[in-house]
């Protein structure tokens, strides 16, 4: 966004008035964005969006013909519906719920890899500013001399 700013303010002379409007309105929506909490977001998490979103519509759906089944159903809606009622080991041991959304492993282990690269990254960057680095072969380092 960077980049983008300073191209515009480099040409924005030269533009003309539709091109003008059409840059204020970008740099306006890219602004709101950035306040509202909503940054553009990288290649990787525009890719962990999609595949949560595909993750999520293929467990509504399964969720959705498991309750369309008419074996999943308990006994009082089957006999609404003109169904005979099941009994003994049939009734015990057939799920009668959907079990809940778990992510999968490929998603899992998306996330922990970014999870983990901002980890990194940020506590590099929390330690390079309050700590100094000193390079000992030029002689940065502190000499201590203790006597004996």
């Amino acid at each position: 966004m960077k980049n983008t700013l300073l191209d515009v303010f480099q040409n924005f002379d030269k533009m003309s008035d539709s091109e003008k409007a059409e840059v204020n309105d970008n740099v306006r929506k890219q602004f709101d964005n950035i306040i509202h909490g909503n940054p553009p977001k990288t290649e990787r998490e525009k890719e962990i969006d999609k595949l949560a979103r595909e993750e999520l519509e293929e467990y509504r759906r399964k969720k959705k013909a498991f309750y369309g089944n008419p074996i999943h159903w308990n006994n009082n809606k089957r006999r609404r519906h003109g169904l005979p009622v099941l009994r003994g080991s049939v009734n015990k041991c057939r799920l009668k719920e959907y079990p809940g959304f778990h992510p999968s492993v490929r998603f899992f282990c998306m996330m922990e890899d970014l999870f983990d690269e901002i980890l990194i990254t940020t506590m590099e960057d929390d330690l390079n500013s309050f700590v100094e680095v000193k390079d000992l072969a030029v002689g940065d380092a502190n000499v201590f001399r203790v006597s004996k």
